[in-house]
């Protein structure tokens, strides 16, 4: 009598998605590998005011991930969709992070070079739109891809990355975050959605 022996079908990925993620052995993934991927997508709308040649944080869009690997690097992506009630070109958008009490630029001599003196170190500018008669609902959008930031951070201690915007204009202005100027309820006016995606990177 012939006897025949069968295995358990085997599922690599139904086996990873049961894994406990605190005993995962991380440092055996080869560098390059996306370890995690965190999206922050906001539909609420806010009125932003800047100050002359300041900044301010779009605190909505305020992205916070735990790193599961040592010295792992962060791939950072963010739309930000608004209209400034004057020139939108007036505004930039640039990455801080916060870990722990600590709040600081990423790497400005990748920002804006070397030698950037007094000039705006930025990584995105808002385009101008229309300006005529739509000049209240012409929202514009500012984008910023694949930026790698290298913090060296031990496992599990929690990043949080901030979309800073600025206004170089000599004169306090407000942005219009994720809505146009006239918001008025009418298919003209523009409602949109802004985001910040963050994927962690084996180092």
């Amino acid at each position: 009598m012939a006897i025949r022996v069968t295995q358990p079908e085997f599922n690599i990925k139904e086996k990873i998605k049961d894994s406990d993620y605190e005993l995962f052995p991380y440092d055996k993934m080869p560098p390059g590998s996306i370890i995690q991927v965190v999206n922050n997508p906001v539909f609420e709308i806010e009125d932003i005011t800047v100050g002359s040649d300041s900044f301010a944080n779009i605190q909505l869009l305020d992205t916070t991930i735990i790193p599961r690997s040592e010295n792992s690097k962060f791939m950072i992506s963010c739309s930000v969709f608004g209209e400034g009630a004057d020139n939108e070109h007036e505004f930039a958008i640039k990455l801080n992070r916060k870990i722990g009490r600590n709040d600081h630029r990423t790497d400005s001599e990748q920002e804006g070079g070397q030698d950037v003196g007094s000039r705006l170190a930025t990584l995105a500018m808002f385009p101008q739109a229309y300006f005529d008669a739509n000049n209240s609902t012409t929202p514009a959008v500012a984008i910023i891809s694949n930026y790698v930031d290298c913090p060296k951070l031990t496992a599990n201690t929690p990043i949080t990355y901030r979309v800073i915007l600025s206004n170089n204009d000599s004169a306090s202005r407000n942005f219009n975050f994720n809505h146009c100027v006239t918001d008025t309820d009418g298919f003209g006016n523009e409602r949109g959605g802004s985001w910040m995606t963050i994927m962690e990177i084996k180092a």
